[in-house]
Parts: C-alpha cells; sequence; structure tokens
C-alpha cells in the first residue's frame, strides 16, 4: 500500500489525481475556460470542494500555515501572497513584494 501523499496540481481538472484513499489532504488551481478556480480535498474518502474565489492574478496556490493555503499572486513586478484560514470565506492579503525587474536587458 501506498504511503499517504499530499496532492498539488494546476492545469486543467481532467489531468488532476481524482480522489483516493491514499490521498490525505490537497489543493489544485485549476484553468477553465470560465477562468482560473481553486479546490481543495480534506481528507480521504472527500470530494474536492470549491475554494472562495481566487484573488486577481493568483498564479499558485502553496500549503500555507496552520493547515491554511497561500494563493501567489503576479502583476508585473509585483508579488502578493494571499492567506486562506482554515474554515475562513475569504482571502486575507499577507504580504507585498516588489520585485525590482529591469526590463529589456538579458542579464
Amino acid at each position: 500500500m501506498a504511503p499517504p501523499r499530499v496532492v498539488a496540481c494546476l492545469g486543467n481538472a481532467a489531468h488532476c489525481p481524482q480522489p483516493r484513499g491514499d490521498i490525505v489532504h490537497g489543493y489544485r488551481l485549476v484553468n477553465d475556460p470560465g477562468g482560473n478556480h481553486g479546490e481543495t480535498l480534506a481528507g480521504p474518502g472527500a470530494s474536492w470542494r470549491s475554494l472562495p474565489a481566487l484573488p486577481p492574478g493568483t498564479a499558485t496556490l502553496a500549503p500555507g500555515p496552520a493547515g491554511g493555503l497561500d494563493a501567489l499572486a503576479v502583476d508585473r513586478t509585483r508579488l502578493t501572497v494571499w492567506q486562506l484560514a482554515p474554515g475562513s470565506a475569504a482571502w486575507a492579503k499577507a504580504q507585498t513584494i516588489n520585485v525590482p525587474v529591469q526590463f529589456g536587458s538579458s542579464s
């Protein structure tokens, strides 16, 4: 029997694993014609459950503190980290980082 695992998936829902007994927790960012949305899997035998609307520019989801999720959003040279605490219905802005980028340079 395979060890329990956490699943992270980005892309089309058809390419993401379906819930199985060895998946203890998971999250996925799904690109659909209607736009991106996030889903989470709470445990073995559970079904994928929709997350609150993702913050604008969300590029990926990652495990957050205390069992929550982080959404990493990008807008040109700004990275914003949004957090969703367990049981919360809304994302909270946690951090904004301006990344210096010299556009037009190759180094």
